[in-house]
């Protein structure tokens, strides 16, 4: 049995006495077995470099013992920041301006996998395995998010238990004890394990078909804290190999550099179809440091998944009769979600603007922008542009020895205009394309 380990990694030194109140928050969970005690930072008021905080991002210790038992990685830190100590810690950093991603030793570069974040862990208190979420220990309990506030909501009641799904991955009874799985007699117990559950039952922006396992972490639990494991080291242990469909590996990936991921998510918003990658995940597994280049269409699908059209439709109502500043006084607590609505709008007029320029501009004329953007695109071409121009030359024969005129161009501003005067109803079906073309390819053939 292969469970071989790198002789140097990454240590993350965990103690339950070095943390205050006010960065990481500490709560205790009981379990009918026994009790543990989670940690997560603080999102208010945390300092991007603060990481000895951000690293709690999901600690799980025994209480009272306080022993470390389980952990997942970190906050990811910038792409800046992760360049710069990338670059200081390289044996030989060169003269390089921009980080190459290929072929090297130290980078792991694989897909960032939508899900939800799940533990598993063995107590020796109890000589048994447990699951974990990211605030809660047992798994016996659903995600409700903003559900929660409405107790007769039947969406809420039909939420699975993450036990249930982490069972039903396994293609266990819901019902089965988890440590009745034959796969865990075979994982060592001195490690813990992190896993992206992905569940039909809890859609998060891609369709799934299936329930399935990634396992995107493993490290080694020792008295005082955990060792990162690289993947390249556990996602060749043999256990692993006999469970494919059930256990997956995030796909690795092969970039040059930064611009190369981020024109790879160009294209793949540009072509329209339903398969879209949600970022990219790099680790620099000389440090532990961890970066996910996010990409921006899908943010934009997860984003419409939490807005509720009926308001979305109430913004672009008041958007279009003037502004939204008196409903918001008489109702404010609408505002953080019409600010999210709002940025929304402007992520589209820019995308336009920017398919505008590819296409009339740069002469970008193969690219196919799909439905959703290329009638906008021409009607703009039609609609705006053509009419300036033919102003713009009656005017240049008339002054033509005179200073020249400059030529007009189409501005974010005259985008925002054109589809400002859009109806509510149809710019609402314009906004929600992506989502309806998701929800419409996860439909049983």
């Amino acid at each position: 049995m292969d469970h071989s380990v790198p002789p140097i990694s990454p240590f993350y030194v965990l103690d339950m006495h070095s943390w205050t109140k006010d960065k990481i928050r500490h709560k205790i969970v009981a379990t009918t077995k026994r009790l543990y005690s989670v940690l997560n930072y603080n999102k208010l008021g945390v300092c991007f470099n603060d990481f000895n905080t951000l690293k709690y991002r999901s600690a799980i210790f025994s209480f009272p013992e306080k022993l470390p038992l389980s952990f997942s990685p970190p906050k990811s830190v910038s792409w800046e920041s992760f360049q710069q100590s990338y670059m200081y810690h390289a044996r030989d950093p060169g003269d390089q301006v921009e980080l190459i991603l290929k072929n090297s030793a130290e980078l792991h570069v694989n897909e960032y996998i939508e899900g939800v974040m799940i533990h598993l862990f063995y107590d020796p208190r109890t000589s048994s395995w447990e699951i974990a979420t990211k605030g809660g220990v047992g798994g016996k309990y659903s995600y409700y998010g903003n559900l929660s506030k409405d107790p007769m909501n039947s969406e809420k009641r039909s939420r699975p238990y993450f036990y249930d799904m982490f069972m039903e991955a396994f293609r266990e009874n819901k019902s089965a004890d988890i440590n009745t799985l034959p796969f865990l007699e075979s994982l060592p117990k001195h490690m813990c394990y992190i896993f992206m559950l992905q569940h039909p039952r809890n859609k998060i922006v891609l369709p799934i078909k299936r329930p399935v396992l990634y396992l995107i972490r493993v490290y080694y639990v020792m008295k005082h804290g955990v060792a990162f494991i690289s993947p390249k080291y556990y996602e060749q242990w043999y256990i692993f190999r006999n469970m494919k469909g059930i256990v997956e590996f995030p796909k690795q990936l092969e970039f040059e550099t930064k611009t190369d991921v981020e024109s790879f998510f160009q294209t793949e918003t540009t072509s329209g179809g339903n398969c879209i990658t949600p970022g990219v995940a790099i680790t620099n597994e000389f440090t532990g440091e961890l970066t996910i280049l996010k990409n921006p269409h899908y943010d934009v699908l997860k984003t419409q998944q939490k807005l509720k059209p009926l308001t979305q439709y109430q913004y672009l109502c008041h958007r279009r009769m003037g502004g939204s500043d008196n409903y918001l006084q008489l109702f404010p607590q609408y505002k953080r979600v019409f600010f999210s609505i709002e940025n929304e709008y402007m992520n589209f007029i820019k995308h336009v603007h920017q398919c505008y320029i590819n296409t009339h501009v740069f002469q970008r004329m193969g690219v196919d922008y799909g439905p959703k953007y290329a009638v906008h695109i021409q009607n703009i071409h039609k609609e705006l542009y053509l009419p300036m121009m033919r102003a713009f030359s009656q005017k240049n024969r008339r002054n033509a020895t005179a200073n020249p005129i400059r030529r007009p161009k189409v501005t974010q501003v005259m985008i925002l205009q054109y589809f400002d005067r859009v109806e509510p109803r149809e710019m609402l079906y314009i906004l929600n394309w992506d989502t309806r073309e998701q929800n419409y390819a996860s439909l049983p053939a």
